[in-house]
């Protein structure tokens, strides 16, 4: 589970900002949250993050994503930083860092990295063992040497970078180096942040959830549970009819057999079946002809449900995008109500403007963040920070109490 991220110095985050979803002490709607083992702190099941248009709340989330296309991005050898750093201070030569906290097994890791669009800085793993962090390993940069000094509290793990380090370019991680080289030692802590993190957004929810819902759809028993929610939602749909078209891409020569091979894609087509007016007869209907929310309900229904049945953090930008408000509530009580699996559970943070769920019967305090401009860089803070005994909370949001609003002045044209 994701218990805290950090990022500093990227877009319009100057100062370091944290995302925490490390629940307080408050026993209010403690179904929200999640407690494994006394190793691991009480966790939310989900966080919304306010705040005004270019207030860069996106940018916690694109922060996120950048952090996670850097791990992956060694495995793929492109060896491409994506970084862009705060351009409206004088920061913009300095690295910048990003830091992840989560849980695999009752046990709390801490990963991250500082760096630039050509180098990295500063890279480090650590291990949480009873309450002590033990540096699995670090390696930072030592300016007037030219070189990494390389440090590790585990043998090992010790063992590991000694036979990997001398692979590892000045501008790629070290953690996805060693998977990449056969390591062992790391690949656990790989493949819960390329597997288990999933971000998406606006445009693309799992890259293409439609694609990921429908393919999903085949299965007797996703289908039976996909067409749940879409009957629970209220989408007056009873179900769908899924055929396969396939496409012919292209064709390229086998040299070695001297024959001509055809590259064919599947490309699936879904029909949403209706009942008329009599109850009794079917009429079905393209899905492109359903309502942008219907739509995008699909996108999303299939990658929850799989993000709920697999323990993963589903990360995603303005999660409200042309759904009804009761129907991002619904998603949102998901994740909230879930039952507690496998001594873990599936987490959603999202970005959104719905202030209807700005509401205590929904969130407790402590899931709710704010994101606002101050002195021109985003500053990122919780509604637990005001200890107010006013709880309407959409009101005081919109009265500006909080921040995080538009300061809209008069205009006269």
């Amino acid at each position: 589970m994701l218990i805290e991220f950090r990022v500093k110095n990227f877009l319009s985050i100057q100062d370091e900002q944290v995302l925490s979803c490390i629940a307080s002490s408050s026993m209010v709607k403690i179904d929200n949250t999640v407690k494994t083992n006394r190793m691991v702190p009480r966790l939310l099941k989900s966080v919304a993050i306010y705040g005004a248009n270019a207030a860069g709340k996106s940018n916690i989330i694109k922060a996120m994503f950048v952090m996670h296309k850097n791990v992956i991005s060694d495995i793929q050898r492109d060896g491409v930083l994506y970084i862009t750093p705060f351009l409206l201070g004088d920061d913009d030569n300095e690295p910048s860092r990003f830091e992840i906290t989560f849980s695999i097994d009752n046990t709390m890791y801490q990963y991250g990295f500082s760096t630039t669009k050509e180098m990295i800085f500063e890279e480090w793993l650590l291990k949480n063992t009873r309450n002590k962090n033990k540096i699995l390993f670090e390696r930072i940069y030592n300016k007037e040497k030219g070189d990494y000094v390389w440090s590790s509290e585990d043998k090992e793990c010790l063992e590991e970078i000694e036979d990997k380090k001398k692979f590892t370019r000045n501008n790629a991680l070290f953690l996805s180096v060693s998977v990449l080289l056969n390591g062992k030692k790391f690949l656990d802590i790989y493949n819960y942040i390329k597997d288990n993190l999933k971000i998406a957004n606006a445009k693309s929810k799992y890259s293409d959830g439609e694609l990921f819902t429908l393919t999903k759809y085949k299965n007797d028993e996703y289908k039976d549970k996909i067409n749940k929610f879409l009957q629970v939602a209220d989408l007056d749909i009873y179900d769908m009819t899924i055929k396969e078209k396939r496409i012919n891409t292209q064709k390229y020569k086998d040299e070695e057999h001297n024959t001509e091979i055809e590259n064919n894609l599947i490309e699936l087509i879904a029909r949403t079946n209706h009942f008329k007016q009599d109850n009794k007869t079917i009429k079905s209907f393209p899905l492109e002809s359903e309502s942008d929310g219907t739509q995008e309900f699909l996108k999303l229904i299939g990658p929850f449900i799989d993000a709920m049945e697999n323990n993963y953090i589903v990360v995603i930008d303005e999660l409200e995008a042309h759904l009804h408000p009761k129907i991002a509530q619904f998603i949102v009580d998901m994740f909230n109500s879930q039952e507690v699996k496998n001594e873990s559970c599936a987490q959603l943070i999202f970005t959104t403007h719905n202030t209807n769920l700005l509401n205590k019967n929904i969130f407790r305090k402590d899931q709710i963040y704010f994101c606002e401009k101050q002195n021109k860089a985003t500053k990122l803070y919780s509604l637990f920070d005001f200890k107010t005994t006013n709880d309407n909370w959409e009101l005081n949001y919109l009265l500006g109490r909080y921040g995080g609003i538009p300061n809209i002045t008069n205009f006269v044209y």
